[in-house]
């Protein structure tokens, strides 16, 4: 995608209202990780993991994609192939820990950010604001989403290693 396919400002802020929608199984996947996380020691929790990683990796898929167009360059999924014990490997998998860590900042900041540009449409005397910060808001929230969302610098020199 190139900045010419840059998409519209009515585009940017149907996007944002995906994303405050999205917040919702968001702060709902959020808890139940952190509920999962310590029901593991009583075993509970391990199949409350199947249930929420899962659903986890496909709202950031989806968050991938809108950030994508938003930036104008795609983020595969980056997770790695789970042989095995699939909870272990999902434990292991640097991913699933940053996809954590998302879920957290997509519920609390990207909430704020999404249900501002969505705010500066609807309220008709912030029109002009709106027009100037919708691009600005989104691309900061989408770099954001990026930056948890992909490898970082030591996970992907760990893949080199590992190649």
């Amino acid at each position: 995608m190139t900045d010419s396919a840059a998409p519209s400002r009515l585009r940017l802020t149907a996007y944002a209202a995906e994303q405050v929608l999205l917040s919702v199984p968001a702060v709902v996947l959020f808890v139940l990780s952190v509920v999962a996380g310590v029901l593991t020691i009583a075993w509970v929790g391990v199949l409350l993991l199947f249930a929420v990683i899962p659903a986890t990796r496909l709202l950031a898929n989806r968050h991938r994609v809108i950030a994508g167009h938003v930036l104008g360059t795609p983020l595969p999924p980056p997770y790695q192939q789970a042989t095995g014990n699939r909870v272990l490997a999902w434990g292991q998998d640097p991913m699933t820990w940053r996809d954590a860590a998302w879920l957290l900042v997509a519920a609390s900041w990207g909430f704020v950010l999404s249900l501002l540009a969505v705010l500066l449409l609807v309220c008709v005397v912030t029109g002009v604001l709106w027009w100037f910060g919708i691009e600005p808001i989104m691309r900061g929230r989408c770099a954001v989403d990026r930056w948890l969302l992909s490898y970082g610098h030591t996970e992907q020199l760990e893949q080199r290693v590992q190649v």
